[in-house]
């Protein structure tokens, strides 16, 4: 018991860490207490019961809070009807991943294709956080290409899978073949590769991104 304490005690040390950096750089101070309320709850959430979950906030209270699955969640058709409702730029969604992965490709398109969403943040059970936000840029500029954008990071995604694939000497055919631990290294290693490119593509657009792995 005091090992699992200690434990949970070093995973909400990395945690608060990375929450200060995404606050002091990223939102206004009247946003880094919602912030850190709505991310905190959606980690205990998750590691009190090992599944994924979402909050959506409008920085002032919870909007909606969704129970997914352990590794996936679905957001309701009204959910979705609810955000694209919000004015534009005024939410921010916090899900968790018990795996501490990366954004998903789905999770950008998600991201990107609801305008009224400005950040996006990513908890990990080890402590991790990853974090993006939309500039102004991308209100103004960047609205007329979001399906290209979408197109480009499936594309983007598919290769850098390969990529990891061929580096631990596997193919799509193969990969069943592999060990469970070869598998979840290529998926996170993929995942890793296509966070960082996402933000470095998408900064032109006024994109920030941070992240602890």
């Amino acid at each position: 018991m005091t090992h699992i304490v200690a434990n949970q005690n070093l995973i909400f040390k990395s945690f608060w860490d990375s929450c200060l950096k995404v606050m002091a750089s990223y939102l206004s101070p009247n946003e880094r207490s919602s912030f850190y309320s709505c991310a905190s709850t959606t980690l205990v959430f998750g590691l009190t019961h090992n599944l994924e979950n979402a909050c959506i906030t409008n920085m002032d209270y919870f909007l909606r809070h969704i129970v997914g699955e352990t590794n996936k969640i679905d957001i309701p058709r009204d959910v979705c009807d609810e955000i694209t409702s919000e004015p534009l730029g005024s939410l921010t969604v916090i899900h968790n991943h018990p795996n501490s992965t990366a954004p998903s490709c789905n999770d950008y398109k998600f991201f990107l294709t609801h305008i009224s969403l400005k950040n996006m943040a990513v908890c990990g059970h080890r402590g991790n956080l990853y974090f993006i936000k939309k500039g102004k840029l991308f209100y103004q500029e960047a609205t007329d290409v979001i399906d290209l954008l979408c197109v480009a990071l499936q594309n983007v995604s598919r290769k850098i899978w390969l990529l990891a694939l061929d580096f631990h000497g596997y193919s799509v055919d193969e990969i069943g073949t592999a060990s469970e631990e070869i598998q979840t290294i290529c998926i996170n290693s993929a995942m890793e590769i296509l966070f960082v490119y996402t933000c470095r593509q998408l900064e032109k657009y006024g994109f920030r991104g941070y992240r602890k792995g």
